[in-house]
């Protein structure tokens, strides 16, 4: 499957929100996740995250993009993306719960390590109560800003907070303060 993601800057989240879910396609060809942030964690300066899956998903969103006013954001990249890693089953109704979202600012070098964290972390979280499905992106795209994305659904705000604060989940934290994150808590639109 090929995925694309635009991360958004905006002064309106509602009105872009809005405007992306409005362009939607009639058809089956491409699907779309429109997350929005309501809690920065850590340097989280995107406003919106739009996640777009489809066996033709660079014409599906080009459609999109020309029917979006530039004047709604101030910000945008565009990644070309595969999923590296996936866990659990993304649920049919995405707009219950916390997301979040993360993307990581890293080398291409730093990719394989960056992966290696994200594997040894994710055996402690997915045994976390709250716990649903998560999903980490790696760029195609040539030189993105964004080596990784990571896109985590999680029950509430709270089991997600609860299960970073654990214990058990200490030496992860301390080793990601290497790299360059940006993770926030959103809601799906």
């Amino acid at each position: 499957m090929n995925y694309i993601i635009d991360i958004y800057t905006t002064d309106d989240k509602r009105k872009l929100c809005q405007c992306l879910s409005s362009n939607l396609p009639d058809n089956d060809d491409l699907s779309i996740e429109i997350y929005s942030k309501f809690k920065e964690v850590k340097d989280a300066f995107y406003d919106v995250l739009v996640v777009y899956k489809g066996l033709e998903v660079k014409q599906g969103v080009e459609n999109i993009s020309n029917n979006i006013d530039q004047n709604l954001f101030s910000a945008h990249e565009r990644i070309a993306c595969r999923i590296a890693i996936e866990l659990g089953q993304l649920q049919d109704t995405l707009e219950s719960g916390c997301w979040l979202i993360n993307p990581f600012e890293i080398t291409t070098q730093q990719v394989p390590d960056v992966i290696d964290m994200w594997n040894k972390a994710k055996d402690d979280l997915i045994h976390k109560p709250g716990f649903v499905h998560a999903r980490l992106f790696q760029a195609l795209t040539p030189h993105p800003k964004y080596n990784l994305i990571n896109v985590a659904h999680w029950v509430s705000e709270h089991t997600f907070k609860s299960a970073i604060e654990a214990d058990s989940y200490s030496t992860h934290r301390q080793r990601s303060l290497q790299y360059k994150l940006h993770p926030a808590l959103c809601e799906s639109r």
